[in-house]
């Protein structure tokens, strides 16, 4: 009676292939896995980066603006200044022609 040694093996070697083939698609599925997670950090992280970008801009038009109206606010005061020294002018030169009348009528 001759006995089939190569049925034990044969089937030792078939289960250790599917488990072989097993762990090549779990590490392939872990490693798909991964790069989606990777992809997924990736976005977010650009988001994140936009979003930073678009804050900074939003911050520096913001002092560009209140720059500007601190700008126009002093223009504005300096001109009220000027407006203000002529009518001083004005009125110092009024008075001094009235002092002149006075006296050149007493």
């Amino acid at each position: 009676m001759d006995v089939d040694d190569d049925g034990p093996d044969e089937a030792a070697r078939a289960e250790a292939e599917a488990l072989r083939r097993d762990r090549e698609r779990a590490a392939a599925t872990l490693t798909r896995e991964e790069e989606r997670a990777r992809a997924a950090a990736e976005k977010e992280r650009d988001r994140a980066t936009r979003a930073e970008a678009r804050r900074a801009a939003d911050a520096a038009r913001d002092e560009a603006r209140r720059t500007t109206e601190r700008e126009r606010e002093v223009r504005d005061a300096e001109r009220e200044a000027l407006k203000a020294q002529r009518e001083a002018d004005k009125a110092a030169a009024a008075a001094l022609v009235a002092e002149r009348r006075a006296a050149g009528r007493v």
